[in-house]
């Protein structure tokens, strides 16, 4: 998953699922209940189901990103690890607040509500502009990248910089095969999200049969270029080709659909 809304669905369809099935048993078994109660318990219960279980798949998937982050040496982020211990956490503490403190009915269902809605409006909001930053600056960065790599105008660039710095550590061929995969990179990052915008605004056009292939043979090209260059050039051009956990998603999108016949 690469976004809080599909993790936040699951979650609460989970706590939801328990929560139905907590009442049930309640509802058979509670013998000194009435129907006003259980009603209202399953009202307000189910709310904290939902809601808790919600807050913490959004904390599990972002755990997962800096998995994700980590593998790929983009480093973690040290306000995500913040963020994902206060979801985890605060859902945590939610959950036992509800249980041992008892208080008027109604304030207490206001609390709970007040509570689980900021706490997912927040992570929300998080998503929103972690979302934003992807698409923004990784796309505006990587359409100049590839315009200078095109326009001759590479060395002008930080980018360009980078690699001329690192120009005498490796042979001509392997060198000339970086500058190629850096291309490569941009080029199917640009492509993959401006595809990816297409389908979030469902204006998304079939790609031709000569677009596919013409996509299928640069990706190909990519992936054996990452073999021909090795461990060591890789590690050396991290910095600047950075693949996040979102564009790999996006490369997949992309290869599925130019790989459906």
């Amino acid at each position: 998953m690469v976004f809080f809304i599909d993790s936040v669905i699951c979650g609460a369809a989970v706590g939801g699922g328990f929560s139905i099935l907590e009442n049930l048993f309640y509802l058979v078994l509670g013998q000194d209940a009435g129907l006003g109660t259980m009603l209202f318990r399953g009202l307000e219960v189910a709310l904290v189901h939902i809601g808790c279980s919600a807050v913490v798949a959004a904390g599990l998937v972002l755990v997962v990103r800096q998995t994700e982050r980590w593998r790929s040496r983009l480093g973690v982020k040290p306000f995500d690890v913040v963020m994902t211990i206060l979801l985890l956490v605060a859902a945590v503490a939610a959950h036992v607040c509800h249980n041992h403190l008892h208080f008027n009915p109604v304030m207490q269902f206001v609390s709970v509500l007040a509570v689980m809605g900021g706490l997912l409006a927040w992570t929300y909001f998080y998503d929103v502009d972690m979302i934003h930053r992807w698409l923004d600056r990784g796309l505006d960065e990587q359409i100049q990248l590839f315009q200078s790599i095109r326009d001759g105008q590479l060395i002008n660039t930080s980018t360009g910089a980078f690699l001329e710095s690192v120009k005498a550590s490796f042979p001509p061929l392997v060198y000339f095969d970086i500058i190629c995969y850096v291309r490569l990179h941009a080029e199917l990052s640009v492509t993959a999200k401006v595809r990816f915008l297409m389908r979030e605004s469902g204006m998304l056009p079939p790609l031709g049969e000569n677009e596919r292939q013409q996509v299928l043979a640069k990706y190909r090209e990519f992936k054996q270029m990452e073999k021909n260059m090795g461990a060591s050039a890789m590690m050396t051009i991290a910095p600047v080709v950075k693949l996040h956990p979102a564009d790999v998603n996006a490369f997949r999108n992309l290869i599925s659909e130019c790989s459906i016949t």
